[in-house]
């Protein structure tokens, strides 16, 4: 990266020495977020109070937060796409799926992950809906191949070795016991969520073959000793439920081709922080169960990119071809161009095996029918907003009603009104004192007046005052 600067108030502007798709992982999808140099700026980002009294642009605020508890969100008028459609959410930290479920049914949540064995139950449920969602992650096992691991357990640089665990694992067993059937197989390092990327190729090569797997192991050097064991290792996961279910079915796995394991699960904060980020990796464990993603391609460099680039490179393998292949895909525009190096990437993964891949999760999640719009949450249910969803049940705000502007012509014409209406009113004056001199007149007259001359003075009276009030309705009703 050559530089980084504001062009006004809204715009920044990253400038490369060269043409990068990293950008696009590294700011949108890899958890790195703007934040407020005033706020953060010369103090301890993992201790600092705005942590947990967060500070955003997004659709909605935070307003209140309970570490472990809950936390609230109101809309944010200020939105720059616009005012959410809902008011107010309230997230609880719930800690498993199970718990959310029963949450959920008894009418605390209106939203949650659906385990996969109730699945088939809530989707009879009339009043209930799911929206499916595909990952592009691939669980795997990853091969230590730091320098303290192999000194240890010298098999791991045994590629016949390692293709031959690839075939003792059954992973039909692992989707329907682990996932109900919600999950695919897997046997490359980019999964078919990911497209054209996907190579489809290298299936068949790594298929489940137990009996391949034990003369592979045979033709390697390690044959069953006297108790039937090959060699014993520990297998290391994190504490999440199905990798810990899939570790113990290739436990089993392993122990029909003569592979003894102890399991070691680890919570799964410390094991992304010691194990996963950790500067030594896996340390001196031979494998571990995790799942990494591989959307966009470019992410697979994360993980599989020599080290230090590849940071979460946690077995430290490393191949010159890989790196230099994974560099022309950070710089290849071309769609076409990029598959046939992505393709390229996975036939070397696959001939190598520093990972063994074995599925891709599918999964559900349930909500309420009185929310619409939830499809708006796809592809991904994790990154998106729902600055777009709604309650059929609520009512639309009141709009408040503005007065018209008044037209300049027409104030114009009010104006010149309301001066007639004053002028007229100065006439009617003037003739109720004249009425009043003529009453005083024909007061003071000795002999009567003739009747024809007395009426005559009235007729003009009220010729005048209907005039002057035909004059005004009229002007009034023209306006």
């Amino acid at each position: 990266m050559e530089r980084v600067y504001a062009d006004g108030p809204y715009t920044v502007i990253f400038e490369f020495s060269e043409p990068t798709q990293t950008v696009l992982f590294t700011y949108f999808q890899s958890d790195t977020y703007i934040h407020p140099k005033h706020i953060f700026d010369g103090t301890d980002f993992e201790t600092n109070p705005a942590n947990f009294a967060p500070i955003g642009t997004g659709p909605f605020k935070v307003v209140d937060f309970v570490p472990e508890s809950y936390c609230i969100f109101e809309a944010n008028e200020d939105y720059f796409k616009g005012r959410p459609y809902l008011d107010r959410m309230i997230y609880k930290i719930i800690p498993d799926e199970t718990s959310g479920l029963m949450a959920f049914e008894a009418g605390e949540v209106d939203y949650t992950a659906a385990p996969n064995d109730e699945i088939p139950r809530l989707e009879n449920i009339d009043e209930y809906e799911l929206f499916w969602a595909s990952s592009t992650t691939s669980h795997r096992l990853t091969f230590n191949f730091r320098e303290e691991c192999i000194e240890k357990y010298p098999w791991v640089e045994n590629k016949n070795v390692r293709q031959a665990i690839a075939h003792a694992i059954n992973r039909d067993i692992i989707i329907d016991r682990v996932h109900k059937g919600l999950a695919s197989p897997c046997y490359t390092s980019i999964a078919e969520g990911a497209g054209i990327y996907h190579n489809p190729n290298v299936a068949e090569s790594l298929a489940y073959d137990p009996e391949l797997a034990e003369q592979m192991m045979d033709d390697a050097g390690y044959p069953r000793g006297s108790d039937g064991v090959r060699f014993s290792f520990e297998f290391l996961t994190y504490d999440r439920w199905y990798a810990v279910q899939a570790s113990e079915l290739i436990k089993e796995m392993l122990k029909e081709v003569g592979i003894e394991v102890t399991l070691r699960p680890v919570e799964y904060t410390t094991y992304v922080a010691l194990y996963e980020i950790g500067e030594e990796g896996l340390q001196d464990y031979p494998v571990t169960y995790n799942h990494m993603g591989t959307w966009p391609p470019e992410e697979i460099g994360s993980w599989m990119g020599s080290r230090p680039a590849g940071q979460m490179n946690q077995g430290f393998w490393s191949n010159e071809e890989v790196d230099a292949l994974l560099a022309q895909g950070y710089a290849e525009f071309d769609p076409e161009a990029r598959k046939d190096i992505y393709w390229e990437i996975q036939e070397i993964v696959a001939d190598e095996i520093p990972f063994i891949y074995i599925l891709t999760t599918e999964g559900a999640t349930v909500y309420r029918d009185t929310f619409t719009n939830m499809e708006s949450r796809l592809p991904s249910g994790t990154w998106k907003s729902f600055n777009k969803i709604w309650w059929k049940l609520g009512e639309l705000p009141e709009q408040e009603s503005e007065q018209e502007p008044i037209d300049e012509e027409l104030e114009a014409n009010l104006e010149t009104l309301q001066s007639d209406v004053d002028s007229l009113k100065s006439q009617i004056t003037m003739l109720n004192s004249k009425i009043s001199n003529l009453e005083n007149q024909i007061t003071n007259i000795s002999e009567p007046a003739a009747p024809n001359q007395t009426m005559s003075y009235v007729a003009v009276v009220l010729a005048i005052i209907a005039v002057g009030i035909a004059f005004y309705f009229g002007t009034k009703t023209k306006t």
